[in-house]
Parts: C-alpha cells; structure tokens; sequence
C-alpha cells in the first residue's frame, strides 16, 4: 500500500512537472513571438525625426527697402534644415517685384538677404529684419509658416543715402561696480570722453542666476546724449539731448525684462558740437564691463552719420 501510494505521488509530480514545462514553452514563445512583433511594428514606422525633417515647405517672402520699396535681385540666402548634422544651402534672387519663392523639404527655414549698398536691418526695430528664421511640421517657438502667394513674407534692406567717411569711435572699459565714474576716450585725434558710472547690487542669498540691482548712468563730458531708437538711422538730431542715458535693471523688474546685460544706441553732441552715434553693450554680470562701437562725424554741426558700408 505504502508502495502504490508513493508510485501515486511520483506519478503525479512528474504529471505536474511535465505540464508545467509545457506551458512555460508556450508562455515563452508568446512572449518571444510578442516581441518581435512589437519590433516589426516599431521599425514598419517612419521616423518622426526623419519624417519632420521630410516636411513639404513652399515659402513665399518679398524684399523691401526702408520706404517700402520693392529691391530686385537681392541675393537670397537659405539654410534649409533637413537633416540632423547639417543644413543644406541654397541661394535665389529677388524677382524685379521684389518677390521669391522656395520650394523644398525640412524642419525649418533660416533665410538671409543681401545685396550691394544696402544695409542689414536688425531685429527690434519697425523694420522687418534682413534674417529671419522660421518653422515648418513642427512649432519650435516661431509658430508655423503658412505664407503664400498673396501674403509673402517681409524682409527688409536699407537703402544707402548719402555714406560719407566718419571717424570710427571705440571703447571696453572695465567698469566698477560700487558706483565709481570712470571716463573713456572715445577718439584717438581729439578729446572726447563717455562718462559711465555703474552700481550693482548682487544678493548672495540668492541662488547664482537669479536677478539682482543694477543700474548705470551714461553721459558725455561737457557734452548731450539721446536714445536713438532706430538703430540704423543716421541723420542725427537737431535738439532733444539731456546730460545723461539711465540703464535700470532693478531686480524687481518682469523677469521678460531683466537682463543682466543691455544694448543701447545712443545720439552723442560733443563738446565741439560734432555729432555721433554710438552702440553700447553693458555687461552686469561677469568681468562688468562696457562695449562701444560707433561713428563720429568731425565736421562740427553736421548731422550725417551714415559711415560707408565697407566701414560697418
């Protein structure tokens, strides 16, 4: 009896067994045969990467000069983001309307235009800028392009006028940050100085990139200075100077706003009563320091500050 029992019990565990072994098998295949499934799904789809880059683009944009003016035969320059390493280039011309089209695939769209004695026109200003970027599939933050024939894109030239030679005036002064007035010669033929006194106030309760107070005070010795808000503008102002130009970067300011570098462009009246132009880049943060880069014209009283293009 004892026997037969125990023949029972092997009997049944070698039953068990064998059911077990066969159901893992069928379990395994499944599982494999799942996988592989799910891989031929995966590679039968198209890339999205390699599909966004794929994108039909038909652009349309039209080249104007500063009084709205079409300019024919400006030279088109396009960057054309199809693929992940490089962009393609192409080049195109304005039509005698002033108008283009382009025609590709890709991501997005980077176009430049040139042309002879024209001026660049720089984000910022009522002008549309000379470059613009754009995007196409996907919205990278630019929103998607949808121009066309009867709404083609702006981009602007400025018109040379009258480029007559201008003394070039440069600086980058190192500027202190405990309100100290520092004075930097801007010319090397006669005696004229850009006066910049900076405080900067940074809390070091604060974490590294949070904004902190800093304000400058710009002026000329003996002098007037005007914000010019046209930065390609070249006929100076008759009147309209004050002693000085306030950068106020509280840090209390829209964080949109706060910046802890500025970029202005100022009118100068010297004390010989010629005239300049000047753009100032102040940096905050960092080594704290100044950049100035502009144009002087030595003939007293005479308001043209259009520099020749090769000087630019």
């Amino acid at each position: 009896m004892k026997n037969k029992t125990e023949m029972i019990g092997l009997v049944s565990l070698l039953l068990v067994s064998v059911a077990f072994l066969y159901r893992t098998t069928v379990y395994n295949k499944a599982i494999k045969g799942g996988v592989e499934a799910i891989v031929r799904v995966i590679w039968s789809r198209p890339d999205p990467i390699q599909a966004l880059m794929q994108t039909p683009i038909e652009f349309y944009g039209i080249v104007l000069d500063q009084n709205g003016n079409p300019v024919p035969a400006a030279r088109i320059e396009v960057s054309v983001f199809d693929n992940m390493t490089k962009a393609s280039l192409r080049n195109t011309t304005s039509d005698a309307a002033g108008k283009f089209k382009i025609q590709t695939k890709g991501a997005g769209l980077r176009i430049e235009i040139t042309k002879s004695d024209y001026y660049y026109v720089d984000p910022g200003g009522e002008l549309k800028p000379s470059i613009q970027s754009f995007d196409f599939g996907a919205d990278l933050g630019r929103g998607i392009n949808k121009s066309d024939s009867f709404s083609p894109i702006i981009f602007h030239l400025r018109k040379a006028g009258n480029p007559i030679p201008l003394e070039r005036l440069r600086a980058q002064p190192k500027v202190p940050r405990d309100g100290s007035l520092i004075s930097v010669s801007l010319s090397k033929r006669d005696k004229i100085n850009l006066q910049i006194r900076c405080r900067t106030t940074e809390d070091n309760t604060q974490p590294p990139n949070a904004p902190y107070d800093w304000r400058c005070e710009v002026s000329i010795d003996g002098g007037g200075i005007q914000e010019a808000k046209d930065e390609f503008g070249f006929l100076a102002p008759e009147d309209g100077y004050t002693s000085s130009a306030i950068i106020d970067m509280p840090k209390t300011l829209d964080s949109k706003k706060w910046n802890s570098r500025a970029n202005r462009h100022y009118w100068l009246r010297f004390p010989d009563n010629t005239l300049g132009k000047v753009d100032l880049m102040m940096i905050a943060g960092g080594d704290h320091f100044a950049v100035v880069n502009g144009f002087r014209n030595p003939s007293p009283n005479d308001r043209n500050l259009e520099p020749k293009l090769d000087a630019r």
